[in-house]
């Protein structure tokens, strides 16, 4: 039961649980809510659009005035109408909620059903000093809604940091930086293991590096790494090969073809919480290529066999089985990443030239297409942040530190900051931890 106070002049210092606060203050009144704790959950003040809310109980709704307060079940974001019948913001007041792969439900009050509120949504990630960032809808959230009711679906992870790992200038290296885009800066890390033509992957926020070559042999080191505390723990060995690809599907890493002696299909499941190499169906035989993740299946991309190629496969795990897809530009030694809905395939080499061709592919159309042409080099890594793709190092006739951002709305390859320089080398996203920090909406 929601007790109602009406008192003039200011709020008392000491309010009761589950109760409206109803305060007239001159020619105005200010709205409180409290919780069952006895915290102001809700405020409303005039001229003040930003609300702040701690814990509710689940599905709960207050009227008055014409508006309603609804609370989000199954999570602690919380969804409002203005009461007063203005647009606003919501804050949700949380700051360490994951919401990669959650559902959020919002509940609509009779009264404001059938009503379209959701203007924008923002996040913020767990970095330090936070990143708040507007989620693009139908980018990373899925939205159903009905008469009462919408359903937000983070559809795909958020990526704040970009990693690039080992390689080789000269020397065969362990080479580790993180990219922050927000501040245009690669900061050195703890190195990994030495080697180089490797492959990396990310499974939920940890970074694997996996294979390669070192001191003239194969080898399937693979290596966890943690950006929080900047360690590599060692894992179980893969199948020793250099010159691969990787990617990740749900909370396994892939890793796929290679070579030793001669071209290999190779690709295999890592689970890290067993810490098991699993063999999966051997893919078409070639190396150095590109991967990438999309859809929750796994792509390879391009290479080398008898001859340099486009060849572009989909790796369903579930059903364990490559299905061979629409060829992307022929090339080899090129990098691979994802934006949204898109796998992309930039630069590498034809057999007779570096080239920077850059190529968006749509699984559901199978077709790639052409984009802006990136600097062009062999041997480098991609990665994405958010909405964007990034390439950095490679090979240009000498090793490069060369990092460019890929826009694919303007399709645009913007400079930033050199990463250190460096081929031959691996890259990949962590992928972080964040919460909905707030919405906005209209009435």
């Amino acid at each position: 039961m929601l007790k109602i106070y009406k008192i003039t002049g200011s709020l008392p210092p000491v309010v009761e649980p589950d109760s409206l606060y109803v305060v007239k203050d001159g020619g105005n009144f200010r709205l409180y809510i409290t919780d069952k704790t006895g915290s102001v959950a809700y405020s409303r003040i005039p001229g003040q659009h930003n609300h702040v809310f701690t814990e509710l109980a689940d599905t709960q709704s207050y009227e008055g005035n014409g508006g309603s307060l609804v609370v989000v079940s199954g999570s602690e974001l919380v969804f409002a109408s203005e009461i007063g019948g203005q647009n606003g913001v919501i804050e949700t007041g949380e700051t360490e909620a994951p919401v990669y792969g959650s559902t959020v439900t919002i509940n609509f009050s009779e009264s404001h059903q059938g009503l379209d509120y959701l203007v924008e949504i923002y996040g913020a990630l767990n970095t330090t000093p936070p990143i708040t960032f507007k989620f693009d809808i139908g980018q990373y959230l899925v939205t159903s809604k009905s008469s009462d009711q919408m359903i937000l679906t983070l559809n795909r992870d958020i990526s704040a940091t970009g990693i690039s790992l080992c390689g080789r200038a000269g020397s065969e290296l362990g080479t580790v930086t993180s990219f922050e885009d927000t501040s245009n800066t690669h900061a050195v890390r703890s190195p990994a293991s030495v080697r180089y033509s490797l492959a990396s992957y990310s499974i939920e926020t940890s970074v694997f590096t996996t294979c390669g070559y070192r001191g003239y042999s194969y080898v399937g080191t693979t290596q966890r790494f943690d950006s929080i505390v900047d360690a590599h723990t060692s894992r179980a060995n893969a199948t020793a090969r250099l010159d691969l690809a990787g990617y990740s599907i749900g909370n396994y890493g892939f890793s796929t073809c290679g070579r030793t002696g001669s071209r290999l299909g190779t690709t295999q499941r890592f689970d890290d919480t067993a810490n098991t190499h699993t063999s999966r169906a051997d893919a078409t035989a070639r190396d150095r290529l590109a991967g990438y993740s999309l859809g929750g299946y796994g792509f390879s991309t391009c290479g080398a066999s008898d001859v340099i190629n486009g060849i572009t496969q989909r790796f369903d795990d579930t059903a364990n089985i490559h299905t061979s897809r629409a060829n992307a530009t022929a090339r080899y030694l090129l990098a691979g990443y994802s934006i949204g809905s898109y796998g992309f395939s930039t630069c590498g080499n034809t057999g007779s030239a570096s080239v920077g061709t850059t190529q968006r592919f749509d699984d559901t159309a199978n077709t790639h297409t052409s984009r802006a042409d990136a600097t062009a080099r062999r041997s480098l890594a991609g990665y994405s942040i958010g909405v964007y793709g990034f390439s950095t190092c490679g090979y240009t006739g000498s090793y490069v530190g060369t990092t460019q951002r890929f826009d694919d709305t303007a399709n645009t390859h913007t400079s930033r900051a050199d990463a250190t320089a460096r081929f031959d080398l691996a890259g990949s996203s962590i992928k972080m931890l964040g919460s909905i920090r707030y919405i906005t909406y209209q009435i």
